[in-house]
């Protein structure tokens, strides 16, 4: 991965499903938001209804598949619908790539929806469309079908994995392998990574749904919950505008983010203030 373009980001968090099945009318409306054309086509993976994970299909109203990176890529568009319609899908994610991408991982819209894990993410080149609109988009669609609990919007280099980012997933690039080379090499006992810290998370207490902070960014969905457990309402740091009755978004300017997250951390509101 050597692109250096921007990627602005949305990630939400909510309960995890028990019936982890992805609503055909959430699909229609991210497909609905992507900017796709002839040069750029919709891909995703999907699992359930007889879809693998790792496989890779076309999204399109043509018949024909394609070929990307030498590698043919038929167009399952029909079974997809046809396996939503009976709730079969229990994740799925899209993406468009970019037009000189030399493979699926350079992108320029992403997104991943899995009930079971509690998790959305929203990807796309950095645009007019303000991560701020891009977050508060992302709410909306998400907020029709899950109870979401906690958000974040941010920017980085598609090179630095952002998709990967959101979840504390590694890396692929240089310096997320450096970093778990010295993690293996120094031991069980070693201090853990801030994204290890979110990682496992995710995984298990899943704290950020009840009042935990990942960090601080720039725009931050909460619940009322974060909004008590971090006394935000009185805090002085950033604006609060609440979004409904129990959720709101938290703007705080670039400036301001080092003594926001110092903030935080002063109310034991971060995840990684627990893995120390």
């Amino acid at each position: 991965m050597n692109s250096t373009d921007t990627i602005d980001s949305a990630a939400l968090f909510f309960e995890p499903q028990r019936e982890a099945v992805v609503a055909g009318a959430l699909v229609t409306r991210i497909v609905e938001a992507c900017d796709v054309d002839s040069a750029r086509p919709l891909l995703f993976t999907a699992s359930g209804g007889g879809f693998q994970l790792d496989d890779c299909y076309l999204y399109s109203d043509d018949a024909n598949g394609i070929e990307l990176w030498d590698t043919p890529i038929p167009n399952r568009k029909k079974e997809l619908l046809e396996a939503l319609r009976s709730g079969a899908i229990t994740s799925i994610s899209f993406n468009v790539p970019l037009q000189a991408a030399m493979c699926r991982s350079e992108w320029r819209f992403n997104f991943y929806v899995h009930p079971g894990f509690g998790r959305i993410y929203w990807g796309t080149l950095a645009s007019p469309k303000a991560k701020r609109e891009l977050l508060l988009e992302s709410f909306e669609i998400a907020s029709r079908f899950f109870d979401v609990r906690y958000g974040f919007a941010y920017s980085m280099p598609l090179r630095d994995e952002p998709d990967c980012y959101a979840y504390g997933s590694p890396r692929l690039n240089f310096a997320g392998l450096r970093q778990w080379l010295t993690m293996r090499s120094t031991g069980a006992d070693a201090p853990l990574a801030a994204d290890e810290c979110w990682r496992r998370e995710l995984e298990g207490p899943k704290r950020h749904l009840t009042g935990l902070f990942r960090d601080a960014y720039p725009l931050n969905v909460v619940s009322s919950a974060h909004v008590r457990r971090a006394a935000l309402e009185s805090a002085g740091i950033g604006s609060l505008e609440q979004l409904d009755e129990s959720r709101w978004l938290w703007e705080i300017d670039e400036e301001y983010l080092s003594d926001a997250s110092a903030y935080l951390a002063k109310n034991q509101s971060l995840v990684r203030q627990y893995y120390t």
